[in-house]
């Protein structure tokens, strides 16, 4: 079993180990050192400090744990990935973790020993600095690190989703977005989940990356269990934003963040891309003083009421730090929700 120990929210780390396994290969114990305050904790729980001391420089922070871990215990390879340290990664219960090395007579086998992590995204424009496939990206990447966290794979994603709407993904006139009616996107879905449940898989995830996906899919799967295409399945489906706490978004953005419904092209997004996908950002740095209100339709759409070139919040704050940050917080508690939802099945 994958076992880990959360490091996200240090400043000065330091780390002595207390106890090791007999082979050297795992540390059992260790203890955390921060400012004259002690915390210890065992390998797999968190032993980060509290919501109030998010590291501001989080890959300075990881290389100086890093140092002080190979000081004090003469382990010279531990793996150091997006805030979260793997120490004992050799075992994963003999699950293949590459989807497509699956084919019609391995399936049956290999469904049932893992956890399926299914993207869902979209492709739509996002402001003049980012590419049509931000709503990809990010799920993507972050199915990827959390299926390696677990014995998991991680499906090919659905890459076209629901209807950009004006108050949440910029105005219509502005090109890049493919616009799939509500209704074909929620029989899609119901087909798409159905088959996976039907090939065997028992533990699913479903990630989405775009803000007006959630709704449907949540209909796709109440239609689902209605009609008995679940059975036997435990499901875990989500936004990655639903898992950012808000002590997080006040630490990055004090009062700066508006709100999800207006993040669209902003500063979590370009942030997350600006540590994924750097080659992908642009230089731009787009800023709407007018954010749209949350739950609020209007028509005739007035696009310069809604975003500056298809930005609808604050793009100058972001940062590749704040985006390790969130990307790190982000993973760590979807790894968190899905072993305590799914149990022993990973």
């Amino acid at each position: 079993m994958l076992t880990f120990v959360r490091v996200s929210l240090l400043r000065s780390p330091r780390w002595r180990v207390i106890k090791r396994s007999e082979n050297c290969k795992q540390i059992v114990k260790a203890v955390w050192l921060e400012n004259d305050f002690h915390r210890v904790g065992c390998v797999g729980t968190d032993v980060s400090c509290d919501e109030s001391g998010f590291a501001i420089d989080v890959a300075n922070a990881r290389r100086a744990m890093q140092t002080e871990f190979r000081r004090a215990t003469g382990y010279d390879s531990p793996c150091f990935r997006n805030n979260i340290m793997e120490i004992n990664a050799a075992s994963n219960g003999g699950c293949m973790n590459d989807f497509e090395k699956l084919n019609s007579e391995n399936i049956r086998e290999e469904s049932g020993k893992g956890t399926l992590v299914l993207p869902v995204g979209s492709v739509e424009q996002h402001g003049p600095h980012m590419p049509l496939t931000v709503d990809i990206e990010i799920p993507v990447r972050i199915a990827t690190t959390v299926a390696g966290k677990m014995k998991g794979f991680v499906a090919p994603a659905i890459f076209y989703g629901a209807r950009s709407l004006p108050q949440s993904g910029g105005s219509p006139d502005i090109p890049g977005t493919i616009r799939v009616r509500g209704s074909v996107l929620t029989e899609y879905l119901k087909d798409v989940i159905a088959g996976y449940v039907l090939m065997g898989f028992r533990s699913i995830v479903i990630l989405n990356g775009h803000y007006e996906n959630e709704s449907f899919l949540f209909e796709a799967l109440e239609l689902c269990r209605q009609e008995g295409r679940l059975e036997g399945a435990r499901i875990v489906a989500l936004s990655w934003w639903s898992l950012v706490p808000q002590a997080l978004l006040d630490n990055l953005f004090g009062d700066r963040f508006t709100g999800w419904h207006a993040e669209h092209a902003s500063a979590c997004e370009t942030s997350l891309m600006l540590h994924l996908r750097k080659e992908l950002v642009g230089a731009a740095r787009v800023d709407n003083a007018t954010p749209p209100r949350a739950g609020i339709y209007t028509f005739p759409i007035e696009a310069s009421k809604i975003s500056n070139r298809g930005v609808l919040g604050s793009t100058s704050s972001s940062s590749a730090e704040i985006g390790e940050a969130l990307f790190e917080e982000i993973c760590y508690k979807l790894v968190a929700l899905v072993r305590e939802h799914m149990g022993a099945a990973v």
